[in-house]
């Protein structure tokens, strides 16, 4: 008799241990559902191959480029305004200090 309470602890944790596996695989399996489905081979996770024009390919390419350029000059005057207003307000500490 005193050793049921360490089966029923032992049996419970059995439980458990089974329950989280499974919510495990199920939360696998959604997020398979979720990642995988379009343009993947589930089998073995490889990119399938899909047919495209040249046209088409050509225009995703050229999507491609704009939006990297756009990018690209979007960060440069950041950067530059950036440096301006660094400039200038280190200017006006400097003008502050030593002709007031």
């Amino acid at each position: 008799m005193s050793s049921a309470g360490h089966v029923f602890d032992m049996i419970s944790r059995m439980k458990n241990a089974a329950a989280s596996k499974k919510e495990r695989k199920e939360k696998t399996r959604k997020l398979n559902e979720l990642f995988l489905k379009d343009g993947w081979n589930t089998r073995n996770n490889q990119l399938r191959e899909t047919d495209i024009s040249d046209e088409s390919l050509g225009k995703i390419k050229k999507q491609i480029r704009s939006a990297s350029t756009k990018e690209r000059r979007y960060r440069l005057s950041v950067t530059i305004l950036i440096t301006i207003l660094a400039c200038l307000s280190i200017s006006a500490i400097v003008y502050l200090n030593f002709f007031s």
